[in-house]
């Protein structure tokens, strides 16, 4: 009984994570904090150092090298601003369709679609903790950590 239990459970935790990463494309994107735009510039900085040093850049290669990331930084500018304000629209968009939604509901069903919502959300902020412990782990575990896979493995709680 327990293992059609425990089987019934991993399986049914496997569908909700798949049917989340399905729709995930109909999710209103996230706007980026200032601390996730650092850390991505930071990987992304730690990436090109470390080119650079596999590389074996010389100083003047390292020079034009800045200018060519300078350049293409002014470049993208003008389509960063555009997709904003695409992804601005888009959620304005989307925020009034849900609202001329919950307007044709009852109040039993908007109550319901509440509840479904707020389930939805600690969904959400379950596969957000447990992909930030899959990152750690990965991390440690690739960096030449030294890792006890079966103790540290994140698990779901």
């Amino acid at each position: 009984m327990n293992k059609k239990f425990l089987l019934c459970s991993v399986l049914g935790v496997a569908l909700l994570l798949g049917a989340g990463v399905a729709n995930a494309q109909d999710q209103v994107e996230a706007p980026k904090t200032d601390a996730v735009q650092q850390d991505g510039a930071a990987q992304y900085r730690h990436g090109r150092q470390s080119l650079k040093d596999q590389l074996g850049l010389t100083d003047e290669q390292k020079e034009q090298m800045k200018e060519i990331q300078a350049k293409g930084k002014e470049e993208l500018k003008p389509l960063e601003e555009e997709m904003k304000a695409l992804r601005d629209k888009r959620d304005a968009l989307r925020k009034k369709q849900e609202e001329d939604f919950e307007k044709i509901l009852t109040p039993e069903q908007q109550a319901k679609l509440a509840e479904i919502r707020e389930r939805e959300a600690k969904d959400q902020e379950f596969k957000a903790d447990m992909n930030k412990k899959m990152k750690e782990f990965y991390k440690r575990k690739y960096s030449g950590q030294a890792v006890d896979e079966a103790a540290e493995a994140p698990k779901a709680e």
